[in-house]
């Protein structure tokens, strides 16, 4: 199929290729060995009813629903969350905690 010569030159392409895919192979591992080292949270937004039994005082009142999860290794320090409605928006909302019982303090340690 292939003479001697051509045989020849193919080989000469194996050292490169197997160069190459040891520098591939040690990118991916460390990616993967430092991908843990990143902060990452879960964000859950919206408004929510509050619901108590016997339709007492503040049943059905609207208020707005923050919830922050850490999924990653590493803690993370929740002290002033704003957001933006659109990644390409300039206007941004600043969240200000309500001061009642079903809020927590201003300033928040999430831990794994």
């Amino acid at each position: 199929m292939f003479d001697r010569e051509t045989l020849k030159f193919i080989n000469t392409f194996a050292p490169w290729l197997s160069a190459l895919g040891t520098f591939a192979a040690v990118t991916v591992s460390l990616y993967l060995a430092r991908r843990s080292d990143r902060i990452s949270l879960k964000l859950s937004l919206g408004i929510r009813m509050l619901a108590i039994q016997g339709g007492g005082p503040g049943h059905g009142t609207r208020f707005v629903f923050l919830s922050v999860t850490n999924m990653g290794r590493r803690s993370a320090s929740l002290t002033s969350p704003f957001f933006k409605p659109l990644p390409w928006s300039k206007v941004c909302y600043f969240w200000m905690n309500p001061q009642n019982s079903l809020s927590v303090k201003r300033q928040t340690t999430l831990h794994l």
